[in-house]
């Protein structure tokens, strides 16, 4: 794309978002239950709006079983990490005992 292109978009962008921030706030309808819709209807429409929410919360109810499952396990992950089995530190007078170890071992001073 050509940057007029893109200057053209990004002010058709902002106009928009000027435009919704501007607009007033449109009141959100009243939100449809099973116990709502069942005072509103009858019979057997209220028995299909009853078992459509019942199918959603099942659906809500074994999402949330998923992402709690995956929550425990990246919970074991990161104890498993932060408690560093496994690793083993060094201290300072081991690496200087390696290092003199080494500088001797591979030189050619020889000690008389």
């Amino acid at each position: 794309m050509r940057k007029e292109d893109l200057d053209r978009r990004c002010a058709e962008m902002k106009a928009r978002m000027l435009a919704q921030r501007a607009a007033p706030a449109q009141p959100k309808s009243p939100k449809v239950t099973g116990r709502n819709l069942a005072k509103n209807t009858t019979g057997m429409e209220a028995a299909v709006a009853d078992s459509v929410a019942d199918d959603d919360v099942g659906a809500l109810h074994k999402r949330i079983a998923a992402l709690e499952a995956e929550n425990q396990s990246l919970r074991m992950q990161v104890a498993a990490l932060s408690s560093g089995r496994g690793t083993t530190t060094r201290s300072a007078d081991d690496s200087v005992r390696e290092q003199r170890h080494n500088f001797f071992k591979y030189s050619n001073v020889r000690r008389y």
